[in-house]
């Protein structure tokens, strides 16, 4: 009986041994930066925003924060580093909804007392959508303060292959300022867009499920919290750029106009904050109109990420008290009236 007790406990014994030993190759190089910082000559890929991004906001040296979607990915943050002397963190989320904002703010808010600046971007249709929804199902274990769930990270074969042992045999890493670049791996132009495009049916409209009260729920719930809770932060809320071929959608869909008023309702009321400033980029209709300028019907190229980053940066392009009236009704009549069949079939 003894024998096979010693036998058992060998067995386990052994059978431990390389668990522990993947738990500490992983906890030591911490490729999610769960525990530390990257390590000053490490080879890191930072390509996973569900599971890198609390890292990051949580160990990362920064002052400023990017926050939104697919549209903010393109962003390079040595620009704006350059350009406003601070150091910033893209934490974007693909598809990012206001309470994919909220996680990971919370982090950011419980890790820094002091943000200098907040570059928040703003999908209409997603704030228009139902409170409490989320772009993903999250990797909670990565997002609270539990060491007791932890193995779920410590133990990943996926995690020691892709994030550890790759990157290392390569001796490769991403830039931070480049994390999630889309740009070099899409193909744009007008013809990359009209070869996946195609006028909606009037059935798939997300009218239904579209509302001013949704909007102001998450508003209030999911983003100006944080506003208040940082008056010494400057916010810099922008409406992105996207291609005139999604406002034929809009129309198509019967949903431009709840849709030009929630931009509405978001510019007035976070107009009422001394430290927001609301950048309008929908009406820039050079940019809009060439389709040269984008890889499907919103997402625009690296060259329109720049210039927004100087028109940002510049404080340029600002909607004020006295002028956003004005420039959503004149948009929305552009957007109405403009020839839709002849940037389809030819032109601008």
């Amino acid at each position: 009986m003894k024998s096979i007790k010693k036998k058992i406990l060998l067995f386990l014994v052994i059978a431990t041994i390389p668990l522990v030993m993947i738990g500490t190759i992983i906890g030591v190089i911490d490729p999610f930066f769960v525990y530390h910082p990257p390590l000053i000559n490490g080879y890191y890929v930072v390509d996973n925003q569900l599971e890198q991004n609390p890292g990051m906001a949580k160990h990362f040296e920064y002052n400023s924060v990017m926050l939104g979607s697919s549209m903010t990915t393109n962003f390079d943050t040595a620009l704006f580093d350059e350009k406003l002397g601070c150091k910033m963190i893209k934490l974007s989320y693909n598809a990012a909804y206001p309470h994919d904002i909220d996680k990971i703010m919370g982090i950011v808010m419980e890790e820094k007392d002091v943000l200098e600046h907040a570059f928040l971007c703003i999908d209409i249709a997603n704030y228009l959508y139902e409170p409490g929804t989320l772009s993903y199902t999250y990797p909670e274990h990565l997002y609270d303060d539990n060491i007791l769930n932890d193995l779920k990270y410590l133990l990943s074969k996926d995690v020691l292959l892709d994030y550890v042992l790759i990157p290392y045999k390569k001796e490769s890493h991403i830039k931070l300022n480049e994390i999630y670049w889309h740009w070099q791996y899409m193909t744009y132009g007008r013809e990359q867009v009209l070869t996946n495009y195609a006028i909606p049916q009037k059935e798939q409209s997300m009218t239904t499920q579209y509302s001013i009260d949704n909007l102001k729920k998450n508003l209030e719930t999911y983003i100006v919290p944080y506003i208040q809770a940082t008056p010494d932060t400057k916010w810099h809320v922008f409406f992105p750029p996207y291609s005139m071929l999604y406002w034929n959608n809009s129309i198509v869909l019967e949903e431009l106009d709840v849709k030009m008023k929630g931009m509405e309702y978001i510019t007035e009321y976070l107009m009422g904050f001394d430290n927001v400033e609301i950048h309008y980029f929908q009406d820039c209709e050079e940019w809009i109109v060439n389709l040269d300028n984008y890889t499907d019907v919103t997402h625009y190229s690296k060259e329109i990420t720049d210039l927004m980053t100087e028109q940002l940066c510049k404080g340029i392009n600002k909607v004020t008290k006295e002028n956003y009236g004005q420039r959503l009704t004149e948009f929305h009549n552009f957007v109405i009236d403009y020839d839709y069949k002849k940037l389809i079939n030819g032109g601008n």
